[in-house]
């Protein structure tokens, strides 16, 4: 597991300078000589809120607690499906990232600018690996170490 652990660190920091880039970039943009927010659509704004909801924070936690669920009737998981589970979150919540970067460079309400950023940065801190928290869901979910 310590392998996978490494693995699953390189690829979230790798996305995450990436993502880290394309933050600056857009942020120097308006900053220095970019628009501003006058004639924002609504349907734009409302749309890339709920996706950034769904993929940042609903996808993740509905991700967990199917895993749970085959847990708790499985009395344990596999490290298989361990991985898989942090993979899928994983993924869920990068497009929710991009998602949120879209809202910065689309023009769309502050507000809902604002709330998605927000939610995106509550899903990268919600899957992102420390080795303290790696260790407790590795107990928690009753990951097989002979599997």
């Amino acid at each position: 597991m310590d392998t996978y652990f490494a693995s699953l660190r390189q690829k979230t920091i790798l996305f995450y300078v990436v993502i880290g880039f394309a933050i600056t970039a857009v942020l120097a943009y308006y900053y220095f000589g970019g628009t501003n927010r006058v004639g924002a659509e609504w349907e734009l704004s409302v749309t890339l809120f709920i996706s950034v909801a769904i993929f940042s924070v609903c996808i993740p936690i509905l991700i967990r607690l199917g895993y749970w669920q085959k847990r708790q009737k499985n009395k344990g998981l596999n490290k298989s499906d361990f991985c898989k589970m942090k993979d899928l979150s994983l993924y869920s919540v990068w497009i929710g990232s991009v998602l949120a970067i879209a809202s910065c460079i689309f023009l769309i309400y502050k507000s809902f600018l604002y709330i998605s950023v927000l939610m995106a940065l509550y899903g990268i801190y919600s899957i992102w690996p420390s080795k303290k928290t790696f260790k407790m869901e590795l107990i928690s979910f009753g990951v097989k170490e002979n599997e």
